[in-house]
């Protein structure tokens, strides 16, 4: 069986148009700048690190979703607190990860017209039947598993 001429061609050219994009690839990933060193990090802080700053108002959370809706409070004439709890409500349907309506934690609240900030601890506290060594393992020592998942688990949130 013969060969067209025009497909072998073909193919010797695609081959070594692969050699040579392999190679020149190989050749680059090796090459190094002078003005690189093995102190320089991969990523530096101030190509990642890009502050924003606002007079006006912001709402920042893990989700763009739950961000906005805060937005939407501050918009419509609500204030910082309003926008954080819109906020922490919308987190617990669309990243219920970051927390939910049960969870607890800690705020600042600038009051400008008293010129003050209180801190408000809400954190969620133990049940009342919470024993020392209900976490500990048949060996005594700290069990991960029963304090993080299961029943036990759970705190009483804060208020």
């Amino acid at each position: 069986m013969l060969l067209n001429p025009m497909v072998i061609n073909t193919v010797k050219q695609g081959l070594l148009a692969a050699v040579v994009i392999g190679f020149t690839t190989l050749v680059s990933v090796g090459a190094r700048s002078a003005e690189d060193s093995s102190d320089t990090p991969f990523i530096s802080f101030a190509d990642r690190f890009h502050p924003i700053v606002s007079r006006r108002g912001m709402v920042v959370s893990q989700e763009r979703l739950a961000s906005e809706i805060g937005a939407q409070i501050l918009g419509a004439g609500g204030n910082a607190v309003d926008a954080a709890v819109a906020t922490g409500f919308a987190l617990a349907v669309t990243l219920p990860q970051a927390g939910n309506l049960g969870g607890g934690g800690f705020m600042l609240v600038h009051l400008a017209d008293e010129q003050r900030t209180i801190a408000i601890d809400y954190r969620e506290t133990a049940p009342l039947a919470a024993t020392v060594d209900m976490f500990l393992g048949p060996n005594g020592e700290a069990d991960p598993k029963k304090s993080r998942y299961g029943y036990h688990s759970a705190g009483i949130p804060g208020t």
